[in-house]
């Protein structure tokens, strides 16, 4: 176990006057896509914001005040008359790191500058407040999965020339960072339920799990809980110590706690928004190309430049958020990834789809897709019977394109067959119970039973899968303020 003490780094803090800001805008914003859901992110439940920020003991369980890392700060919600406090990162001189949900009541009610960067070790002492003027969530993240859960927040003014930022991993994590130690600090509870926030505390503790978008990190008696939430996981990469994770969740401050992984995110979120403000190809009305870590918005209104482009290749941060892969769409610019594929069994149906990696297909692709290339290069495709066809499993006659459900098969009739029929096998044109003559599975011979073939039900899954993640799919809702 390597001593708490010895661990941290960095300078004392210096504390200031009290610094405030006035009402700033609020870019973007939401209720995005939702990624596929899992029973253990329905079951894992907020370790953070939510209680008073007035009380005088201490966070983080089993761990020890810190006084010695002045780039992680409290972040002090306000929202409706009440005041709540998470933790966060400062990672640029104006820009903190958090956690979505910390902030994501304030961004949709446009309330921004309820927001504000807290620097000291006690809530309870003069530190430093400067107030926030723009915050963002990640465009995916889902209130009831915590999926996507990191979001950025802009302050008014520049942090004390006295604290550096934090150094942000860049590396790809994986099964070799399990057991390695880590450190975690934050404003949260000693002890879930206790109420004793607000006091800056570090933990040393190890890793207990990588997945493709989070760590698993701490045990019964060495973790983050409530208040902790938007703070940091640091490890030491051999030349000093990195921030690789975001504290998200955990079910009562227990073992495996949820992090954020931030290499994750680096490129596609927390480095484009600190960019859009800072630096040589920020969003100023000048489009510049040289020495920028992150295109400059001012070159292509499809960027993070505060306007909805079309005709994109890629998601526009500024739109509202299309429709998700597997969904039925008719034009590309309906779907999140701007491609409405055509299925490969019935050129009537089509449905968004997106580039995929076919050594990787998952996250990417909903389960039960392929990664597949059909000239126009990798992406998200059902295999045959592609959902919704004739043969394709179904539910309710929504289900199918044509309108017709027989025992739990998609049919259709007979003169809508591509070309006027006939049907191919291994279907045939028969009577059916729907009324008239359909194109479907041919009755079993089972002594004249009347019962229906069960072809196409290997395909079940996938359709409740496909209409599952259908159903969770909500628009995005933007807010702003003058």
């Amino acid at each position: 176990m390597v001593d708490p003490q010895a661990a941290q780094t960095g300078a004392p803090i210096a504390r200031g006057p009290t610094r405030q800001a006035g009402r700033g805008p609020v870019i973007g914003g939401g209720d995005p896509r939702t990624p596929r859901l899992t029973a253990a992110g329905i079951l894992l439940v907020l370790a953070a914001c939510g209680e008073p920020i007035d009380s005088t003991s201490a966070p983080i369980v089993g761990g020890t005040v810190s006084i010695a890392d002045p780039a992680v700060v409290a972040l002090e919600r306000c929202f409706n008359g009440s005041c709540t406090v998470c933790t966060a990162t400062l990672v640029s001189r104006q820009t903190l790191l958090t956690a979505s949900h910390c902030v994501d009541q304030n961004i949709e009610a446009g309330a921004v500058d309820g927001l504000v960067g807290f620097f000291g070790t006690s809530v309870n002492d003069p530190g430093t407040r400067i107030q926030a003027d723009d915050a963002e969530m990640h465009r995916y993240y889902d209130v009831g999965t915590l999926q996507f859960d990191v979001a950025m927040v802009h302050l008014s003014e520049p942090a004390p020339d006295t604290i550096p930022e934090v150094v942000l991993n860049d590396q790809p994590l994986d099964d070799s960072f399990i057991g390695q130690p880590i450190r975690l600090v934050g404003y949260g509870e000693t002890e879930f339920g206790r109420n004793d926030f607000g006091l800056k505390h570090e933990v040393v503790t190890t890793i207990t799990s990588v997945a493709p978008q989070h760590l698993f990190t701490g045990t019964d008696t060495e973790n983050s809980c409530k208040g902790d939430s938007g703070g940091p996981t640091f490890h030491d990469d051999g030349s000093g110590e990195v921030q690789i994770g975001i504290t998200s969740r955990s079910v009562a401050c227990q073992a495996s706690s949820v992090k954020i992984r931030v290499d994750v995110f680096l490129d596609e979120f927390i480095h484009p928004y600190i960019d859009k403000f800072e630096g040589p190809c920020a969003l100023d009305g000048t489009c510049s190309a040289a020495n920028c870590r992150s295109p400059d918005p001012d070159c292509d209104p499809c960027l993070w430049d505060g306007s909805c482009a079309t005709g994109c290749t890629a998601p526009d941060w500024d739109c509202p958020i299309g429709l998700n892969i597997g969904a039925e769409c008719t034009d590309r610019e309906q779907c999140e990834f701007k491609l409405c594929q055509v299925a490969t069994d019935d050129e009537r149906v089509t449905y968004c789809s997106r580039p995929c990696d076919p050594a990787r297909p998952q996250p990417d692709c909903l389960d039960g897709m392929e990664c597949a290339d059909d000239g126009d290069g990798p992406r998200c495709v059902w295999p045959e019977p592609t959902p919704r066809v004739l043969g394709s499993a179904c539910g309710i006659s929504d289900n199918c394109r044509s309108g017709l459900c027989e025992d739990g098969v998609c049919v259709e009739r007979c003169d809508e067959v591509p070309g006027g029929g006939p049907c191919e096998a291994p279907f045939e044109c028969r009577a059916s119970d729907l009324g008239g003559q359909v194109c479907g599975p041919p009755l079993a011979d089972a002594g004249g039973c009347g019962c229906r073939s069960s072809a196409g039900n290997g395909n079940a899954v996938t359709v409740l899968l496909l209409l599952s993640a259908l159903a969770a799919i909500r628009r995005r809702r933007s807010s702003s303020i003058a």
